[in-house]
């Protein structure tokens, strides 16, 4: 989708954020307060390591886990962890190594001089 195109009729574009992601990135997605692997993102971290979407992540590090996301945010690139995961009924385990994140980062940056029109545009979609 050419974001920039309709980002234009509002006196708006999106830019690259220049500083990269420097936190840990694991790349396996689950729902808030769940420990269900719901998606793997190919190439990643869990992804090498063979965790697959419908995982259950029991413990790492032979600690019960609780929130992976929370969990992730204390740990650093290049950490390597053990995943203890139930998959089918059976227990397995896998040995990860983080990374740093290889997505982007985006941000909207309003125009300097908007028209009027697209001032106008720009409240009614922001204030709506």
């Amino acid at each position: 989708m050419n974001f920039n195109k309709y980002l234009a009729y509002v006196g708006c574009s999106l830019a690259n954020e220049i500083q990269p992601f420097t936190t840990a990135f694991l790349g396996a997605n689950v729902a808030p307060g769940k420990n269900v692997v719901s998606s793997i993102i190919k190439d990643s971290p869990a992804y090498r390591a063979g965790l697959n979407a419908g995982d259950e992540l029991v413990s790492v590090n032979g600690q019960p886990l609780t929130d992976l996301n929370r969990f992730i945010l204390t740990q650093k690139p290049n950490d390597e962890l053990l995943f203890e995961v139930r998959r089918s009924g059976l227990i397995r385990t896998f040995d990860v190594k983080l990374s740093t994140s290889p997505l982007k980062k985006y941000v909207i940056v309003r125009d300097a001089n908007p028209s009027k029109e697209q001032q106008n545009l720009f409240e009614t979609w922001v204030w709506a």
